[in-house]
C-alpha cells in the first residue's frame, strides 16, 4: 500500500515543518524527516481509536501491523527500524492526549459540535484523511491538504467540522512556551484550512474547530476560538 504523497499538511510551504526537529531514530540511519513522513502515513490509516483504555492496550482497534510495515516498506525503512517504530507509534496512541484526539467519544463532547439545533438521530461522524482542497481567495489560489478532517454530517449535509493537523516535532524545553511557539507558527495554516472547509461545505466558521496534535508532548491544542 502506498504511503501518502503529503508528508505534512501545508498551503504552499515548500519547508516540511512538522519533520522539523522530530525524533529520529538513534542507530538506524532513519532520519526525522522519514521519521514524521512514516508517523503521518500511519496516522491516515486511524480512523478510531477505541474508547476503552483497555482495548486499546491489547491493541483492539490498532492501525493493522501488516498494513503499516507495508507502508514502511514503501518508504524504504529497514524491517527491523520499521518494527521499532510501529512499537514507538503505538505507544503514542496509547497516550492520554493522543487517544482523546482520535476517539469517537470524545470528539461528540468539541464545543463545535455541541449546542445545535434540531440535529436527526441519525447524525453521524465521517472521517476524511489527507483531505485536498483548491479554492480561489482574492484572485489567488489557495491549496492544501488536510491530515485529518471531521465532519458532522445530518441529512446528508455537513453542518460542523473538526480540523486536526498531526506535528512531530521534538519537544525540549519550558513545555508551555513550547506549545505556544508551536500554535504562534502553525495557528495561522490551521485558520487557512479553516476558511477553506467552511467555503468548500458551507460551515460556518464557529463551527469549525481546529487543533494540533502534538504527539511528542501528547497535546492536543485549539488553535481557534470556537464561540
Amino acid at each position: 500500500e502506498a504511503p501518502s504523497r503529503h508528508p505534512v499538511t501545508r498551503i504552499h510551504i515548500t519547508a516540511e515543518p512538522s519533520a522539523t526537529g522530530a525524533a529520529g531514530l538513534p542507530g538506524t540511519g532513519i532520519s526525522p524527516r522519514v521519521r514524521g513522513t512514516l508517523m503521518h502515513a500511519w496516522l491516515e490509516t486511524v480512523e478510531w481509536l477505541p474508547d476503552a483504555a483497555e482495548a486499546a492496550e491489547a491493541g483492539v482497534g490498532l492501525p493493522d501491523e501488516e498494513r503499516c510495515l507495508n507502508i514502511a516498506a514503501a518508504l524504504f525503512v529497514p524491517p527491523a527500524a520499521a518494527e521499532q517504530l510501529l512499537s514507538d507509534f503505538r505507544h503514542l496512541l496509547n497516550r492520554p492526549g493522543t487517544h482523546s484526539a482520535l476517539s469517537r467519544d470524545q470528539q461528540w463532547r468539541l464545543p463545535a459540535f455541541q449546542g445545535l439545533a434540531n440535529v436527526g438521530s441519525d447524525a453521524g461522524l465521517v472521517v476524511e484523511a489527507e483531505r485536498p482542497f483548491v479554492r480561489k481567495r482574492n484572485g489567488a489560489v489557495v491549496q492544501g491538504t488536510i491530515d485529518r478532517l471531521v465532519l458532522l454530517v445530518d441529512r446528508g449535509q455537513p453542518i460542523a467540522a473538526d480540523i486536526v493537523d498531526f506535528k512531530t516535532d521534538r519537544f525540549f524545553g519550558d513545555r508551555q512556551r513550547w506549545i505556544q511557539e508551536k500554535v504562534a507558527v502553525y495557528g495561522p495554516q490551521l485558520q487557512e484550512y479553516r476558511e477553506a472547509v467552511s467555503h468548500c461545505f458551507r460551515i460556518p466558521e464557529q463551527r469549525i474547530s481546529t487543533r494540533l496534535l502534538l504527539l511528542e508532548a501528547d497535546e492536543v491544542v485549539e488553535t481557534c476560538a470556537v464561540h
